[in-house]
């Protein structure tokens, strides 16, 4: 699919937008250039808001959740660095990372009849649990702990570089949306397939929550196919809550290493669950080998590469046209000398 350019007069803030890089039912990400640097730049569609304006209060959480993430400093995870509001919209600015989610590579694979290599399912998410694990354990400038929790790990929020990394994005946007109490478009019918039956139930969401996502982002990356799906959110919830787990080897046709790991990340009783998410980043790595970052980068640039080149390219144009042309600097042109001038000059060398 070639990106699709955005208007190139159109700006958010401070922020050029170049690229549209994906859409959703709760809003669009976009490729956009700040103080020269490229950035992501996401807008997250408010409804029901007010004729005047974005809820201040989802906003003000928004801001909350951002400056708390900024505590959270790992490679796997992307926090936002700045959040405004537009019109009817909230803009949540980003670090630009070149490559493409995990949702978009698992759409490559069923495209193709294929699954992700157990390696480097197992690589993936054995990083956005290293990430969640720092999340977990932050603490601010007093040493206090934060107690973060992404609410949100999903797919769509695994973000996986050329560099071969997956990193974790949208640290806290869900948080702060049920914090104002306020529900966005389309984003009951996405995330409920990857929400814990514990924070279904209504209790106190804890960073086992995460652990319990992971854990189906692993089983769905290993299988390629959703695990909990339904025709509407009341049917996805009957299946997290009670619908019984095949293993991926069973749903695969063939042995992997990874199916004690995925059940007991997926345990309905949390007791016996990963108690963190090092524990079972640490479970993931003694029970299958990790890919090198070379062989992850080849496998994303063999699932997407077109659209990335594609998008590599626009953004070179983009980029080139919308720096103005340097203008050529002017020759230094130096006055000819006078008659008497140089009368002068002669007669001090005879003197001389």
């Amino acid at each position: 699919m070639a990106p699709r350019s955005s208007s190139p007069s159109r700006s958010l803030g401070d922020c050029e937008l170049l690229l549209e890089l994906g859409r959703g039912g709760a809003g669009v990400v976009r490729l956009a250039r700040k103080e020269g640097k490229l950035v992501a730049v996401k807008t997250l569609h408010a409804p029901d808001c007010s004729a005047k304006g974005v809820d201040q209060s989802l906003q003000q959480s928004l801001h909350e959740e951002a400056r708390l993430s900024r505590f959270v400093r790992h490679p796997n995870v992307i926090t936002t660095t700045d959040v405004f509001s537009h019109g009817r919209e909230i803009v949540l600015v980003m670090p630009y990372v070149h490559g493409a989610t995990l949702a978009a590579l698992l759409r490559a694979c069923i495209k193709r009849g294929t699954t992700v290599p157990v390696e480097i399912a197992a690589t993936l998410v054995h990083d956005v649990l290293l990430g969640l694990h720092a999340a977990h354990i932050a603490k601010d400038e007093e040493g206090n702990a934060l107690e973060l929790v992404h609410r949100d790990v999903s797919p769509q929020n695994v973000l996986v570089g050329v560099d071969g990394r997956a990193r974790l994005i949208d640290f806290g946007i869900a948080k702060a949306r049920t914090s104002a109490d306020l529900t966005l478009q389309g984003e009951l019918k996405g995330k409920v397939p990857y929400i814990a039956p514990e924070s279904i139930g209504g209790a106190r969401v804890t960073r086992l929550a995460d652990v319990w996502s992971a854990a189906v982002v692993l089983w769905e990356a290993l299988c390629a196919k959703r695990l909990f799906g339904g025709k509407s959110p009341v049917e996805t919830w009957s299946r997290v809550l009670g619908a019984t787990v095949q293993k991926p080897s069973d749903v695969l046709g063939r042995a992997i290493s990874l199916d004690e790991v995925v059940l007991r990340g997926l345990s309905r009783d949390v007791s016996a669950r990963f108690s963190t998410a090092l524990e079972m980043a640490n479970a993931i790595a003694k029970a299958s080998r990790l890919a090198p970052r070379a062989r992850v980068t080849a496998w994303v640039r063999w699932a997407v590469g077109e659209d990335l080149a594609a998008r590599e390219a626009k953004v070179r144009e983009l980029t080139t046209l919308s720096v103005p042309p340097e203008r050529p600097a002017r020759p230094l042109v130096l006055p000819l000398p006078s008659r008497r001038a140089l009368l002068a000059l002669r007669l001090s060398a005879t003197i001389a």
